[in-house]
């Protein structure tokens, strides 16, 4: 496959929307990488960046096994349902987006330790967050969130991050919540 070729490869996951991923994510998994593309992740190394080209569902295992995805500042406004499929990730960061949603998919990702989703447009969340029983960290900074779905009591184990959101509301929501294990409002 030719540098040109490799620059060109874009993964499409919904609505036309792109994610970037680094050359980290090649060096990581050099091996599966080889495998799969055919050619050897040392010739890209100056490209700082690569995006493939494969439905999220067919891209085989240099993608379904991540561990770590991180798409920030690319004002992506929709997460795809597929996501769903990364059921392998243990930390997912979508910090300085657009989203103004989330998939109820993302229920699916049952190894998730850590979650970034500050500096969206998120008013609420799916009900299914509260299935990440791993979570450890789930970072909600900086979004007009009104309210948190009841399920998330389940994250016994999780630091829950909601500041510079409409705090007063979500205090006044979340004030007889026994089983968080940390609600930081600042």
């Amino acid at each position: 496959m030719e540098n040109t070729e490799f620059e060109n490869l874009i993964l499409l996951l919904e609505n036309e929307s792109t994610f970037e991923l680094g050359i980290n994510l090649a060096q990581h998994y050099q091996e599966e990488f080889e495998n799969y593309f055919g050619c050897s992740v040392e010739d890209y190394k100056e490209l700082t960046s690569f995006i493939f080209m494969y439905d999220i569902e067919n891209i085989g295992k240099p993608l379904i096994d991540i561990t770590f995805l991180e798409v920030s500042h690319k004002k992506i406004t929709i997460l795809s349902p597929k996501i769903g499929l990364l059921l392998n990730l243990k930390n997912m960061i979508f910090y300085n987006n657009q989203l103004t949603t989330l998939p109820q998919e993302i229920g699916e990702l049952n190894n998730l330790q850590y979650l970034d989703l500050s500096n969206n447009q998120l008013t609420t969340l799916p009900k299914e967050i509260g299935k990440l029983e791993r979570l450890e960290n789930l970072l909600l900074n900086n979004n007009p969130l009104i309210s948190l779905p009841i399920e998330i009591k389940n994250l016994r184990n999780c630091e829950i991050y909601v500041g510079k959101n409409p705090t007063d509301e979500l205090r006044e929501y979340v004030k007889d919540w026994e089983n968080i294990c940390y609600l930081d409002f600042e």
